[in-house]
């Protein structure tokens, strides 16, 4: 079984935040949509807060480092950001506008950054 776990990124503070993370989907006929973060102090902040989560692929890179949305992804061939295609229903590395499965590639590259601490890097070409 896959593990599910998420990071979160808040936009106003400009950095990781640490806590347990909470989603809610769905309720039968009613839709709801509650992501966020508790923290040490009980607080929840939530996506409308400035908070962005990330989820776990549930992949490793060649390092043995977790893949998340919003990592930057590295390979001999190419350079992108890790994002999920809800139409397709799995994670890919996007590189201009081009995806590339991540599955198979994970062996093969490894997590330099994330799109919000190291963006230039998507404008660097790999070696």
């Amino acid at each position: 079984m896959r593990e599910i776990k998420f990071r979160a990124w808040d936009k106003q503070g400009n950095n990781f935040v640490q806590g347990s993370y909470l989603c809610t989907l769905g309720h039968r006929d009613k839709i709801m949509h509650v992501c966020g973060v508790i923290d040490e102090n009980d607080d929840v902040a939530s996506e409308t807060d400035g908070i962005v989560l990330q989820q776990f692929t549930g992949i490793y890179d060649k390092n043995g480092k977790g893949v998340y949305e919003g990592d930057i992804f590295d390979t001999q061939h190419y350079r992108g950001e890790i994002v999920y295609s809800v139409d397709i229903g799995a994670f890919f590395v996007n590189k201009d506008e081009e995806r590339y499965f991540l599955g198979a590639l994970a062996l093969q590259g490894e997590v330099i950054g994330n799109i919000y601490e190291n963006r230039e890097l998507l404008e660097v070409e790999s070696a």
